[in-house]
């Protein structure tokens, strides 16, 4: 699903840059998304509270 969402963006809408965000707690996620061969360009430390109270980073 990623890699459709992924050439739609570029090839379709022309798109230069996508951005994911993903928690930090999904490893299977972020494997996914390395696979497809994006560059980690940074992480939002701590930027949402979650419902349980968890400061999520992506």
């Amino acid at each position: 699903m990623k890699f459709l969402m992924l050439q739609y963006a570029f090839e379709t809408l022309v798109f230069d840059k996508v951005e994911f965000r993903i928690d930090e707690r999904y490893q299977k996620s972020r494997n996914a998304v390395d696979k497809l061969g994006a560059i980690l360009e940074g992480i939002l430390r701590k930027d949402t509270i979650m419902k349980d109270g968890f400061r999520r980073s992506k």
